[in-house]
């Protein structure tokens, strides 16, 4: 079972929001939280969690190659691109992708 786990944008203080009290806290205070994030329960190859909203650069064996974003979908985590659509499938390009950055930090990426 993977743990479940969410991340905020602050588009007030434009900075990522790690720490659920954090963000509990600003969105009762009316501070401008963006989209709540989940964790996908997956790693890169570097080892760092990758989340909904993360752009992640791929390169496999099998040709998927690109930048890509992780969007949540019909109840499943997938890469915006729509390359990989299958969960089996999605553990072997996260763990062959690396994390370059997110949509909000990062808008040049996508």
């Amino acid at each position: 079972m993977r743990e479940i786990k969410f991340r905020a944008w602050d588009e007030h203080k434009k900075k990522m929001i790690y720490d659920l009290k954090l963000i509990y806290e600003s969105y009762i205070d009316n501070i401008s939280i963006g989209n709540w994030l989940q964790f996908t329960g997956l790693l890169d190859k570097e080892g760092k969690e990758i989340y909904e909203g993360d752009i992640v650069k791929v390169n496999t064996p099998s040709g998927i190659k690109g930048v890509f974003q992780i969007v949540y979908e019909h109840a499943q985590f997938i890469i915006s691109k729509k390359k990989i659509s299958s969960y089996s499938q999605l553990r072997e390009v996260f763990y062959l992708s690396e994390v370059i950055g997110n949509i909000y930090e990062n808008k040049e990426l996508v």
